[in-house]
């Protein structure tokens, strides 16, 4: 079957067939949507992205689309490597032949980085697929984190927030608060699992498509003490970022944090509202999250693997 798939570079012409594929796989590893193709646009549109050497479309001989990978070089020592294959009668093999593609991509960024023990290669897969798990373990990968994406449903006007003596609370202004904000973000999860210091021009393209009254800040003084910046594509309430910096930790800051939220999205109209976490977060934010009201929808997990198996001498054992 691998031998009668068309394989094809996609266009930016292309993403709502490419994001109508993930959210495919969504519904049937989930039962829900959780994707926009506001998000694959933004992906797409990453200074260090290329779609004519990171992404590839696979169609079947019927001219079906079946399937999309992509791999993502960050900073050139943290490889990301996803492949979304909705079932059906030849999923096996689509998935099969992406995964050989990336594996291709992945090593031609593995001979352009120096030292290579630095370097991680990540996959991260909802805990439910069934078709590209199996191939990800016969290939060496390991699952060695998960994060959750959690959710609650506004049955009722959710309770009013009740914030730390002493601080203010404001929405961001874009083009004046963007650095502080960025600051405030990188201090806050400079701790977290897996996290590493974007650039500021970077970070600002995304965070700069987000709509400020969805925004807040929590102000002492001149100091931002935490913040919740959030998201409505496609009504699709989203709580992006939500951080307190460590020395206003434990003072109720993020629970009103998230109160606010949840009722300026119940104000609009909004009755389910989701964010994703690490399931073994070291700052009580699943505990956080939980007492807010919410629960775990699914899960998604990092599959890890040695990125020097895929790099072999001549003689055919891996190079150093």
């Amino acid at each position: 079957m691998s031998e009668s798939l068309k394989i094809v570079r996609p266009s930016r012409a292309d993403a709502p067939a490419v994001a109508q594929i993930i959210i495919d796989c969504d519904v049937a590893e989930s039962g829900a949507v959780d994707f926009s193709l506001e998000e694959l646009e933004q992906e797409w549109q990453r200074p260090d992205f290329d779609l004519q050497t990171d992404t590839w479309l696979a169609y079947t001989a019927e001219d079906k689309l079946a399937g999309y990978a992509e791999v993502l070089n960050l900073k050139g020592v943290n490889i990301q490597a996803s492949a979304y294959v909705p079932p059906g009668d030849y999923s096996r093999a689509v998935a099969e032949k992406l995964l050989d593609l990336m594996d291709e991509r992945v090593r031609q960024h593995l001979v352009l980085h120096q030292p290579l023990k630095d370097v991680t290669l990540n996959s991260w897969i909802n805990a439910a697929n069934t078709t590209v798990i199996p191939l990800l373990e016969t290939r060496q990968f390991q699952p060695v984190r998960s994060i959750w994406r959690m959710k609650i449903e506004l049955k009722e006007t959710p309770p009013l927030p009740v914030f730390p003596a002493g601080l203010e609370l404001k929405n961001t202004r874009m083009g004046v608060d963007d650095r502080a904000v960025y600051e405030a973000y990188e201090d806050a999860f400079a701790d977290h699992w897996g996290h590493e210091r974007r650039e500021y021009s970077e970070w600002l393209k995304t965070h700069s498509l987000r709509e400020p009254s969805l925004c807040f800040l929590a102000m002492d003084g001149d100091q931002i003490a935490g913040f919740a910046l959030c998201s409505d594509f496609a009504q699709m309430p989203m709580v992006d970022l939500l951080g307190v910096r460590s020395a206003w930790r434990g003072s109720g800051l993020g629970l009103a944090l998230l109160n606010q939220v949840f009722g300026d999205f119940y104000r609009l109209g909004r009755r389910e509202v989701r964010l994703g976490v690490d399931s073994q977060n070291e700052s009580g934010a699943t505990r956080l999250y939980k007492r807010a009201g919410m629960y775990v929808e699914r899960q998604y997990v990092c599959y890890q693997k040695d990125p020097l198996s895929l790099i072999k001498t001549p003689e055919g054992a891996q190079g150093d």
